[in-house]
């Protein structure tokens, strides 16, 4: 089975290991598998390989990416005019590749991926069509809801993770199980026993005499963002001496972790972040960093719902350039940025991202500033985090790696 896979994302390539994970195993406990005859999971187009390793060890998967993710790191509107010229040219390598394999997935990434389902759509010949899925939907909730209509025409199957995406798609969509919800990653990755720890732990909470708070700091995944929001976050952090302070590095710079003079050039560029590593434990892993915290201070995108999810209190802190922002404005009409705070609209029965219902404090542009960034963090309350990352749960009912890879495989048998 060949498989073009198309993620752009860090948190895209996460979930997408799950998928194959899945998928694995089915092949494996398929009927026709035997000893002698594994079918051979083959996967090209945009992925990170080094994520899909531990999946390698069972001999029945080879990685052949043609890019990585890294190609394809983009920082606003300005910088997506510098990297044309690149991405017209990977738009039609990857359709020709696409091509040739017996299932397309493509996951988040819309302003690409809807370009590239046209693209490789006006290449199949009509005899020779590999069916394509985008799964991770376009945010059609927030903009330009009239790409549900493309969408619907070019893509085979829509595989939703929000229960309230239905209702930007036509009824034809719905009914005819074009359009599916799956379930959401993150109950793939987070397990329920992770919030219940959480929860048993705050019951019995240590004396305040002996516990040392535990501080995450979440600047971003990018660099731009990083240089943006880092030097307030380490602002907050100095005023915060008797923590215990982790700075989470992502996956993206994970590789170079023992170069620490490329570290330094990401997150001590700024004059007033000179020596800021030293001051903090460096921490790879944005899970273990979460369930170790007693607050989170985070940039934007999934590691907001993932604190969510597992009752972390935090607080979204998030600056972009101020032309990027005016022009998001103008339009993404949302009161809210965070994806716990727009779910838990939904789950309150108000429109995602314009309701009055939150879990959490958002901090944006101006208003992120050290003062207001403390002050969230001593109002915050536990218990209201770990109350609301239940109700998250119970409203996105269930895992999707699962329920993805059964509908790939049957795709092809």
């Amino acid at each position: 089975m060949r498989l073009f896979l198309s993620a752009l994302e860090p948190s895209a390539n996460i979930h997408a290991k799950e998928v194959v994970r899945e998928l694995l195993a089915l092949l494996e406990s398929s009927p026709e598998s035997t000893p002698d005859s594994k079918a051979t999971l083959e996967i090209v187009g945009v992925f990170d390989p080094s994520l899909f390793a531990e999946l390698s060890h069972r001999g029945a998967i080879k990685l052949a990416p043609h890019y990585h993710p890294r190609d394809f790191s983009i920082m606003g509107f300005s910088d997506v005019a510098v990297k044309l010229p690149f991405l017209w040219r990977a738009q039609r390598e990857l359709a020709a590749i696409a091509l040739e394999a017996d299932v397309i997935v493509l996951m988040d990434s819309s302003s690409f991926h809807i370009r590239l389902s046209k693209r490789i759509r006006a290449m199949q010949p009509p005899n020779k069509r590999a069916t394509i899925y985008y799964y991770i939907l376009p945010q059609l909730w927030a903009w330009k809801s009239w790409r549900s209509k493309i969408l619907e025409r070019y893509c085979d199957r829509l595989l939703g993770i929000l229960p309230f995406e239905a209702e930007c798609y036509s009824k034809q969509a719905r009914e005819s199980g074009q359009l599916v919800y799956v379930g959401h990653p993150l109950l793939d990755e987070l397990e329920s026993s992770l919030l219940d720890s959480r929860a048993n732990a705050k019951a019995t909470p240590a004396s305040p005499q002996s516990h040392t708070p535990c501080i995450v700091f979440m600047p971003g995944s990018r660099r731009g963002e990083i240089k943006r929001i880092f030097p307030t976050f380490y602002a907050v952090a100095k005023q915060l001496p008797n923590a215990k302070k982790l700075l989470v590095i992502p996956s993206t710079f994970a590789q170079d972790s023992s170069d620490m003079a490329h570290l330094q050039a990401i997150y001590e560029s700024d004059p007033s972040t000179k020596g800021a590593l030293q001051d903090f434990t460096l921490c790879f892993e944005t899970r273990s960093a979460l369930m170790q915290a007693d607050f989170a201070f985070i940039c934007s995108g999934t590691a907001t719902l993932e604190a969510a999810l597992l009752g972390t209190p935090f607080v979204l802190g998030y600056k972009t350039a101020w032309l990027d922002y005016y022009i998001a404005r103008c339009f993404v009409h949302l009161r809210y940025i965070g994806l716990a705070n727009i779910f838990y609209n939904a789950l309150c029965g108000e429109k995602p991202g314009c309701g009055s219902s939150t879990i959490h404090q958002e901090l944006v542009q101006g208003s992120m500033s050290v003062e207001n960034l403390l002050r969230a963090y001593h109002q915050a309350h536990a218990q209201d985090f770990i109350d609301s990352a239940y109700k998250l749960r119970a409203y996105l009912q269930h895992g999707s790696a699962r329920n993805v890879a059964r509908i790939l495989l049957g795709a092809i048998v």
